[in-house]
């Protein structure tokens, strides 16, 4: 349900009497509703007295246009949210590292553990709004859960993907990957002294 609905909703107006309201407003005809019927119910709910609008319904039309202008400024402010805005201009590359930290083979789930590219990009649009963490310490942290994992023949790992991000049946989100990010962090920006990488990745 769109937040203008919520609000006519709360009002106790329907669409086609908003409609007929900014008709009365903006001093245009009304077209395509049963105006009679309309104004009746506009009346008896008192946006409109003696043919015209009434406090009531001037105050309705502005919260309208909030809310329009509030909408609005949310749709700029989604479509400034780039890739290169939020993950650095290098985010290509960057995530690419990421993902070739994992194994190229396929888990005991069916799935590759290398996710793709494009997979993985609004993962981590969603993770660097939502946590702090640098590429260094998500490196570092991805580079030790692939160890730890790798120990135990990569049973149970979740790909590139869903370590980034994966969604619980409340439709909320959980990222393993920033509790493991929140470990390398703790330990002074280091993986703790078990885990001893054969290469270094970072």
């Amino acid at each position: 349900m769109t937040e203008l609905n919520k609000l006519l909703i709360g009002k106790e107006v329907t669409p086609n009497e908003f409609y007929i309201i900014e008709c009365l407003n903006d001093e245009v005809n009304s077209k395509l509703v049963n105006n009679h019927l309309e104004l009746r119910k506009l009346k008896v709910g008192g946006y409109i007295l003696n043919g015209h609008l009434t406090e009531k319904a001037l105050d309705l039309i502005k919260s309208v246009s909030s809310l329009s202008i509030a909408s609005n400024v949310k749709a700029k402010k989604k479509s400034k949210e780039t890739p290169e805005l939020v993950l650095g201009e290098s985010y290509a590359s960057d995530i690419n590292k990421y993902n070739q930290i994992y194994p190229n083979r396929k888990l005991d789930t069916g799935k590759q553990a290398r996710s793709h590219i494009k997979n993985i990009i609004s993962g981590f649009m969603w993770f660097f709004k939502t946590y702090d963490y640098t590429w260094k310490e998500i490196y570092k942290a991805t580079a030790m859960y692939v160890e730890e994992r790798r120990r135990k023949d990569y049973t149970y790992m979740q790909n590139s993907q869903y370590f980034i991000r994966k969604q619980n049946t409340d439709k909320t989100w959980n990222s393993s990957l920033a509790d493991y990010c929140m470990s390398i962090r703790d330990n002074g920006g280091s993986a703790p002294s078990e885990f001893v990488f054969k290469e270094k990745i970072f």
